[in-house]
């Protein structure tokens, strides 16, 4: 918030994935309604990276393919107490410009590892075999 939003000509609008439904898997409805009142493709999508490669709640071996006109999916952290709703990998992908932030040495490790081997299944992976990602890296 004080990095971008002070310098945006547009102030951005903000729109929980978060519902009362007991299960993510009844949500997805009413996310998507939420989500089709903006502009699509996303100008700029700025992600982070988990240590196994997941990005947004994008997680490996999940089914990342989402060809059902949905704009987020389901997700179950292999590690993480709770399921989750994320917006898809092909939602991520349309978007104008794509950030990743990482931070410290073994993100980075395996940012160098990950570009290197085409096919693999890990989120991450397969969102920079799909178009370019701006990494901003820090200590």
């Amino acid at each position: 918030r004080e990095r971008f939003l002070p310098f945006m000509q547009r102030q951005p609008q903000f729109i929980p994935l978060k519902t009362p439904h007991a299960h993510p898997d009844q949500a997805i409805a009413d996310i998507n309604e939420r989500l089709a009142g903006l502009p699509l493709p996303f100008s700029l999508v700025i992600l982070g990276m988990g240590e196994d490669g997941h990005i947004a709640s994008l997680f490996p071996g999940m089914n990342l393919d989402c060809d059902n006109g949905s704009l987020c999916q389901t997700a179950t952290p292999p590690a993480a107490p709770s399921l989750r709703i994320s917006l898809n990998l092909r939602t991520l992908t349309h978007s104008d410009r794509i950030l990743l932030a990482i931070t410290g040495k073994v993100k980075r490790q395996l940012v160098d590892r990950l570009i290197a081997p085409p096919g693999q299944n890990i989120p991450f992976a397969r969102l920079i075999q799909a178009r370019p990602v701006e990494l901003f890296e820090t200590d």
